[in-house]
């Protein structure tokens, strides 16, 4: 498993799952992009996971992603990708 095979098997759930929030494609892309970026340091993890276990990891994943930039923007005003700050 590498990055490459994540992203072809969970770019749309996860995109669909971040649309159901963000209600912007654009918003919802950048926190899918920041979920895979996560995961390629997590790679080992999620190489040895079982696939109902690696599916909930990046859900779960992408959820903190999306808390953290809500607090940020209500906060500050900025989004993570803009303080080039990561929770992890």
């Amino acid at each position: 498993m590498n990055l490459g095979d994540l992203y072809a098997d969970y770019f749309d759930p996860l995109t669909n799952y971040a649309l159901s929030f963000s209600k912007d494609r654009d918003k919802a892309e950048q926190l899918v992009d920041e979920t895979f970026q996560k995961a390629l340091s997590n790679i080992h993890l999620l190489e040895i996971l079982p696939e109902h276990k690696r599916l909930s990891w990046l859900f779960k994943t992408l959820k903190d992603i999306r808390n953290v930039s809500d607090d940020l923007q209500s906060v500050k005003g900025y989004t993570p990708h803009q303080l080039k700050v990561y929770v992890w």
